[in-house]
């Protein structure tokens, strides 16, 4: 999810867009990118810390009818997405509840946190200016880590094992196994971008993974910034050497 999109859900959050407009966003996006789109906004909701509350009244604010059932559900205090969730057929349900249940998390600590609002997703996202500050200081930090020397070394080689994860075919693996139908399973962000590929190279997610969270944790130290910023930037930054070393894109 770009800074953009996700800038364009807290307006939502806040009152100022419309569902359809992040609707017709989304529909347009091809089927990878739908999914990750719809985990990286359940981790949204999931930092907001939901409550079991804010389920149904998402499910009553929303113009959902009776027969759609919640894709998540809170157990232990802990929201959980279901698999079912990713499925062609209710993609575009399970993504209207999921952005309800965001405003209505999102409604709560935005009136907790308005009046001292350090992070960025708690300022008036309604005036232009405050909008466009958040992009250049987002687009200034990005190039001053891209063009940081004692960094490169590690996003080239991150950008190298994402070339080779996502173009990586072996022949004699065999086709996964369908999961059972009422069988639940709960994503985690690496399994989810993996997910269309039925054949992949373990070594290489698992190095691409490890590789990926130590360079975030370094930009987080550095640079004093949280741990979703910090992925923001690597992501940013490693497709942008995937481009131009690869002339490729990855869905990451």
């Amino acid at each position: 999810m770009s800074l953009d999109e996700e800038i364009a859900i807290c307006q939502f959050g806040q009152g100022i867009s419309l569902v359809n407009e992040l609707q017709s966003h989304f529909v347009h996006l091809d089927d990878e990118l739908k999914k990750i789109y719809l985990y990286e906004l359940y981790d949204l909701i999931r930092q907001l810390n939901p409550l079991e509350a804010d389920l149904d009244r998402a499910l009553a604010d929303s113009p959902l009818d009776a027969s759609y059932t919640p894709s998540v559900n809170l157990k232990s205090g802990w929201l959980n997405l279901e698999r079912s969730t990713l499925k062609k057929l209710e993609e575009e349900r399970n993504f209207i509840f999921l952005l309800y249940l965001y405003k209505t998390t999102y409604k709560r600590n935005y009136i907790l946190n308005q009046d001292n609002a350090t992070a960025w997703q708690y300022q008036d996202l309604s005036k232009p200016e405050v909008v466009q500050n958040i992009l250049t200081t987002h687009h200034n930090l990005l190039e001053t880590i891209y063009n940081d020397p004692s960094y490169r070394t590690e996003f080239l080689s991150l950008a190298k094992l994402w070339h080779d994860q996502f173009n990586f075919r072996d022949p004699n693996q065999p086709e996964p196994t369908p999961s059972r139908a009422n069988q639940f399973h709960f994503l985690d962000y690496d399994e989810l971008v993996t997910a269309s590929l039925n054949m992949f190279s373990l070594k290489t997610m698992r190095s691409s993974v490890i590789l990926r969270h130590s360079l975030e944790k370094a930009l987080s130290i550095q640079h004093k910034i949280d741990s979703q910023r910090a992925k923001r930037l690597v992501i940013e930054i490693a497709r942008r050497h995937l481009r131009e070393k690869y002339n490729s894109t990855s869905n990451y």
